[in-house]
């Protein structure tokens, strides 16, 4: 017997597949690339301190581990056309479960046609999701996927009615799983005695549809655009940066780090790009054609100093800590002949961390110098003394190439920033620009103060 499987790679799939197997089923696990996965997007930022098993497609690593093939298919364009417009509805963020396991089996079970198979799985188990996974909703989608009868559930297939490969024969169902609810400490244990112990965190979450943030942005794309002639790319934008509304046709997204700006550089095509010169600030995206005090606002907003000083801060401590681990094993352990050419060139690369500091220090003196005493010079001290302690955090890291004094900055930058970001939404929702700003550049269009 030959079944076909949604693998994504998580617990529930991976066991349901483990089940099958273990009673002597050809597997083949389908993956779909939706577009919506977090991992995919981690991958594709490519930030060097990432987790490598954040950036993995689980789906892919699951079937290595069980020995099965894989199948990757691209969700394409239908499956966005689904998302904007499903006809059962958005779950509690912008999550079309419903919808998208109909979408998902609908295709598995063409595939099993195709490729000779006898019988769709999933994961699914019942009671587990409030939308999609109550008894009704597996109904639902069983029906709506037009193959009722073989389609298996095999973590919760002894609370479900048995199903055509059960009544044959080719399924056991007393070694079928009748587990059902939230928690996932059953699994948990089936996992354990099957030896399967590298799986993502149980009910962690891979899809950026039931993020919080990223739902507030898609229904915001919804409510300001037609529908239907929203693109991937637009989808694809939501997942970075910081996204300001200006207008109701003008949006903003600004870039957090450098790997946002590379990312965010890749589609620069023909619109507003605003980024202050030689400066090492946040690229930012526009969407919409802004008019001349909206680009003023941008403008205000792409120049600020704590953006490009916490994104330096963040490079020099993280280059630091290599720095001090690296020195650490030399004065423990030195390194022989044969190892001392590769560690000298790593230790030497630690030098962009002391860049990133002769960078954030010039930044620093910069804002220093644009506290201006008027209107309230007892705040404009205040300001004063804090950025002098953070520049003499950043002279202390350098001298003595210690890490901890960065922490300190950036922990005094953090709550500066969020400040200032409140104070930036405030002037956003009030159309209001402040001050002048440093020369901008744009990409499509050019535009500087």
């Amino acid at each position: 017997m030959r079944a076909i499987g949604l693998l994504s790679g998580g617990l529930d799939s991976t066991l349901a597949a483990r089940v099958l197997l273990d009673q002597g089923v050809e597997v083949i696990g389908i993956n779909y690339s939706t577009g919506f996965c977090m991992n995919d997007h981690r991958r594709s930022l490519a930030r060097p301190d990432e987790d490598p098993k954040r950036m993995r497609n689980e789906g892919l690593r699951a079937g290595a581990d069980l020995g099965i093939p894989i199948e990757v298919l691209d969700a394409g364009e239908a499956y966005l056309r689904m998302v904007l417009n499903p006809k059962h509805g958005y779950g509690k963020r912008a999550n079309p479960c419903i919808d998208c396991r109909i979408y998902m089996i609908h295709g598995a079970a063409e595939y099993m046609r195709e490729h000779g198979g006898h019988f769709v799985f999933t994961g699914e188990v019942l009671g587990q999701r409030p939308m999609s996974q109550h008894l009704q909703a597996l109904n639902l989608i069983e029906k709506e996927c037009g193959i009722a009868g073989h389609l298996l559930r095999p973590l919760s297939a002894k609370h479900l009615p048995p199903t055509i490969p059960e009544r044959l024969g080719w399924i056991d169902r007393e070694k079928l799983l009748g587990i059902n609810g939230r928690s996932r400490k059953e699994q948990m244990a089936y996992s354990t005695a099957k030896g399967i112990n590298d799986y993502p965190q149980p009910s962690g979450g891979c899809c950026f549809l039931a993020d919080e943030n990223f739902a507030r942005r898609f229904h915001d794309k919804r409510e300001h655009s037609k529908v239907e002639e929203i693109r991937r790319e637009e989808m694809i934008l939501l997942k970075v940066g910081r996204h300001f509304r200006l207008a109701p046709r003008v949006k903003i997204i600004v870039a957090r780090d450098e790997a946002e700006n590379q990312f965010l550089s890749r589609y620069l095509s023909g619109g507003w790009r605003f980024e202050v010169l030689d400066c090492g600030s946040p690229i930012t995206l526009v969407e919409g054609d802004p008019d001349e005090p909206t680009r003023q606002l941008i403008a205000s907003i792409t120049s600020n100093k704590v953006f490009a000083l916490d994104a330096e801060l963040k490079l020099a401590r993280q280059s630091l800590l290599k720095f001090r681990n690296h020195l650490s094993a030399a004065l423990q352990e030195p390194p022989n002949e044969q190892d001392a050419s590769d560690f000298y060139q790593r230790l030497a690369a630690q030098s962009n961390g002391m860049i990133a500091l002769d960078r954030s220090r010039s930044c620093v003196g910069e804002l220093l110098g644009g506290i201006s005493p008027d209107p309230n010079p007892e705040l404009a001290e205040s300001l004063k003394a804090l950025f002098v302690f953070v520049h003499a955090s950043l002279t202390r890291a350098d001298v003595e190439r210690n890490p901890e004094p960065v922490r300190d900055a950036l922990a005094i930058l953090e709550t500066h920033r969020q400040t200032w970001l409140e104070l930036m939404e405030r002037l956003v929702d009030g159309r209001s620009g402040g001050g002048k700003s440093q020369p901008i550049a744009a990409g499509g269009n050019s535009w500087t103060t």
